[in-house]
């Protein structure tokens, strides 16, 4: 049986990669190594500062999907990559592969990638038709909405 001890995450300050990483510290059996790529020392501040189950080591490092060498030798000391950032980067999927497989060949071992981010861009085919000068977090709206439906009045 094949122990996967080691996750490289990326995402793990968003919304879906923090309920994820979440999850993960708060299993039965977390990993040992949680290592998560984030954009600047702020939130690298904010991850390093959080209390992890026993036996588990969380470390956060600056970077993101642009840097394909840092992604490459980040994935290839990994079990796991979690990415819940960006689906639109290629080149950044391209290199965390690239780490994937040189461990592989490296260790016999192959890695898994769980690619959660942006599975919408599978389904959405408005093909840039639909702009809006709205900007606004995605959870506000939801947020006022089912504000308005559950307040009492």
């Amino acid at each position: 049986m094949t122990t996967y001890s080691s996750v490289l995450f990326l995402g793990a300050t968003g919304y879906i990669g923090g309920t994820v990483l979440q999850t993960i510290l708060a299993s039965s059996t977390p990993p040992s190594t949680i290592t998560a790529i984030v954009r600047n020392e702020k939130k690298a501040e904010a991850l390093n500062s959080l209390s992890t189950p026993s036996g588990t080591t969380l470390k956060a490092v600056i970077g993101d999907l642009s840097k394909a060498d840092q992604l490459i030798d980040l994935a290839k000391e990994h079990d796991i990559v979690i990415n819940c950032a960006n689906a639109d980067s290629e080149e950044g999927i391209k290199a965390l592969i690239e780490g994937m497989k040189q461990r592989r060949d490296k260790t016999g071992h192959r890695p898994l990638l769980i690619q959660t981010s942006g599975t919408g861009v599978l389904v959405d085919d408005a093909q840039g038709r639909y702009p809006s000068d709205r900007v606004s977090p995605h959870l506000t709206l939801l947020h006022m909405d089912l504000m308005s439906r559950f307040t009492p009045t």
